[in-house]
């Protein structure tokens, strides 16, 4: 006898696709500050950029504009890889 054909399922075809980027807890290891810093900054975001995805990217473009990763590009550049 054959194996039966798996039938994808429809959380299977909605995940298709998608991929985690980040995702930021607060847990016992963080101060109070801290905390506090990531609940604002939660709300904050998405209230300046809509959604907390897309003040993310607004962020990203802020310190990108502004040299933030300048630095460490440089660093990174200088790291020897293989050609291929």
């Amino acid at each position: 006898m054959g194996k039966p054909n798996k039938v994808e399922s429809k959380d299977d075809r909605y995940n298709k696709g998608r991929e985690a980027a980040f995702r930021v807890e607060i847990t016992a290891a963080d101060s109070p500050e801290t905390a506090e810093k990531i609940r604002r900054m939660k709300v904050e975001l998405n209230g300046i950029s809509g959604s907390a995805k897309q003040g993310i990217v607004d962020l990203y473009d802020f310190a990108n504009k502004r040299g933030y990763f300048d630095d460490w590009r440089s660093q990174a550049d200088k790291k020897v890889t293989p050609e291929k």
